[in-house]
């Protein structure tokens, strides 16, 4: 209401160059910020696919190894390993703040929240997750979380840039 209302400015120019890890580009009305590299959940793929391992492994090397584990080794590995072929995409228009993300099969349809809708903006930890921020958009109708993981000084842009295109 208050990006309606003309009550909410920014100085912030989103043709700048963003920060490292992330690019951008215009598509139509649509200001696109895509997400191509997120060192926490690099650390996070890291750990999941050690673990995959040490359960496909002990399901093999181990004597009384059981097919489950196995399994559970196998998918597990599988998992972690396309996880990082997803790459987030936010759009930011007039209207909309979608986070959607792109995959090795084209993108998902995500989540949106109207921009009519923002009640606010914050930077905020997951479930009080300390060092896993996010960039949380709150509305009367529910929240979208952007970025969890990222470094402060990304989402203090990602948070800068929205207001400066809703604006």
């Amino acid at each position: 209401e208050l990006a309606a209302e003309g009550k909410l400015t920014s100085e912030f120019d989103p043709s700048q160059p963003p920060p490292a890890g992330l690019s951008t580009h215009i598509d139509g009305d649509t200001f696109v910020v895509i997400v191509e590299r997120n060192f926490q959940s690099v650390k996070i793929r890291i750990i999941g696919l050690l673990f995959g391992g040490v359960c496909l492994a002990s399901a093999f090397f181990v004597e009384e190894g059981s097919f489950g584990l196995g399994f559970f080794g196998l998918l597990i590995t599988v998992v972690f390993a396309f996880s990082g072929h997803f790459k987030p995409e936010i759009r930011i228009n007039k209207d909309v703040v979608h986070l959607r993300y792109l995959g090795p099969w084209g993108p998902t349809s995500g989540q949106q929240i109207r921009v009519a809708d923002v009640e606010s903006v914050t930077i905020a930890s997951h479930d009080g997750q300390k060092g896993f921020e996010g960039l949380v958009l709150t509305s009367n109708t529910g929240e979208l979380r952007i970025g969890d993981g990222l470094s402060k000084d990304v989402l203090e842009w990602l948070k800068k840039c929205i207001f400066a295109i809703i604006t």
